[in-house]
């Protein structure tokens, strides 16, 4: 198994065999890196403390001189690969909380106002 994926690269091959001429629009080709990224981040196949894991988290490596998103095997990250990328998770869970709390707050205050649909 490779220790490294290029999701730019695999979508660019990708799109070269559905769309040769290049005529797809940029919805395609977002789509097409989503789609990519989504496969590169595949969780394990295991139950457990662990099972929550991916088999490949997103990194930043120097890439032909370009600074670029690789997806690396999980064994094969470095110590501050790992933490970067905790703090990430960590930084997406506060966002999503703090949006679920708005939400919440928004909901709460409809029903108050007694505004349909707010059941």
């Amino acid at each position: 198994m490779m220790a490294e994926l290029f999701p730019k690269a695999m979508a660019e091959e990708i799109l070269k065999e559905i769309d040769p001429n290049g005529k797809a629009p940029e919805l395609a080709r977002t789509a097409a890196m989503q789609y990519i990224r989504r496969l590169c981040g595949d969780n394990f196949r295991e139950s457990g403390r662990f099972q929550y894991l991916q088999r490949r988290y997103p990194v930043k490596r120097t890439v032909n001189g370009k600074i670029e998103s690789v997806y690396v095997l999980l064994e094969c990250l470095t110590e501050a690969e790992l933490r970067a990328n905790i703090q990430r998770l960590k930084r997406e869970a506060a966002s999503k909380r703090a949006h679920a709390h708005a939400l919440d707050a928004y909901l709460n205050t409809r029903k108050h106002a007694g505004q349909d649909g707010a059941k």
